[in-house]
């Protein structure tokens, strides 16, 4: 199709060169800077995706993102926002959005591509298999116990442990944090009460599972983990990020997991199927992680609820 190749910009021209050369000759890049122009090209055609930097629209000028909704409800976008600011949470949370990526991020290739085909695509899928070559082969394992992940995180370390641009120790803080969040978090009672403790083991219920997936590539790594009950909620996640970037929330005792994986990676990638599954990708790509990275949420809505 080709409006796939088209996005859509309101943003530096700067950042719309470095994008451009990130992503080759894969999308067709154009700007706008009023959202009368911007009525006027998606009355034209649909692209795939809008990219919106919110410093640069005009106070006087009508919210882009508003017009947007109106002339095109299901258009994916993006914000173009540093994800260190919790004005970043603040401006997804009033918008309703998913999506947001830094005007200063690195923008290798591979992650870069990730991430525009994670909140692109209709319907995003699950697993690991959309951001690897089909002859890349993919680990998957499935927890059966809470303390069952620690013969898995030793795998998974001997695998990382010859890709030179991951921390072992970040990886080892990464895996346990975003596993002990789904055995916390995901399962729960009839009373809503948690169901598993992260150090029992006593095996899940034959109906309770969680997946891990993990690939390692020359320039790109990734590791997923995957519960079968879908119930994380993107306005939540904006909400604990937007206290943890602003220190707000130093004391938290929820939201402080997937913040530091945040953190610790190059991005991470949440992919949720209402009351079905929820998926946490977590990318690594040569490169320091303490540079500004995006960031996605997708829920998925029809097939991609029970494809892999």
């Amino acid at each position: 199709m080709t409006d796939a190749l088209r996005l859509v910009m309101c943003s530096s021209p700067e950042f719309r060169d470095r994008l451009g050369q990130g992503l080759g000759e894969t999308y067709r890049l154009e700007g706008v800077e009023t959202s009368l122009e911007l009525a006027e090209r998606l009355e034209e055609e649909r692209p795939a995706a809008l990219l919106i930097d919110p410093e640069r629209t005009d106070p006087s000028d009508d919210d882009m993102v508003r017009v947007a909704h109106q002339a095109r409800p299901d258009l994916p976008i993006a914000l173009i926002v540093s994800t260190r600011s919790s004005a970043c949470y603040s401006y997804l949370q009033t918008y309703g959005l998913g999506a947001a990526i830094p005007a200063d991020a690195p923008l290798s290739p591979r992650p870069l591509k990730a991430f525009l085909d994670h909140f692109i695509e209709p319907e995003p899928r699950f697993g690991l298999d959309p951001y690897f070559p089909p002859n890349r082969r993919i680990e998957r394992r499935r927890i059966d116990t809470p303390v069952a992940r620690g013969d898995v995180l030793k795998e998974l370390v001997n695998e990382f442990r010859e890709c030179d641009y991951i921390v072992s120790h970040d990886l080892q803080v990464i895996f346990e944090e975003t596993l002990v969040n789904a055995i916390s978090h995901a399962f729960r009672t009839e009373r809503n009460i948690q169901k598993y403790e992260e150090d029992a083991e006593k095996a899940f219920d034959v109906h309770d599972e969680i997946h891990v997936e993990w690939a390692v590539d020359r320039d790109l790594a990734a590791l997923s983990i995957t519960d079968n009950q879908g119930l994380l909620a993107p306005r939540a996640v904006w909400e604990r990020f937007s206290r943890h970037s602003s220190m707000e929330g130093l004391l938290d005792s929820r939201g402080r997991g997937l913040y530091l994986t945040h953190l610790l990676s190059r991005q991470i990638l949440v992919t949720i199927a209402p009351g079905m599954r929820t998926q946490i990708a977590v990318f690594f790509a040569p490169g320091p992680v303490e540079s500004e990275k995006p960031i996605g949420i997708r829920v998925a809505t029809r097939s991609a609820r029970t494809s892999t």
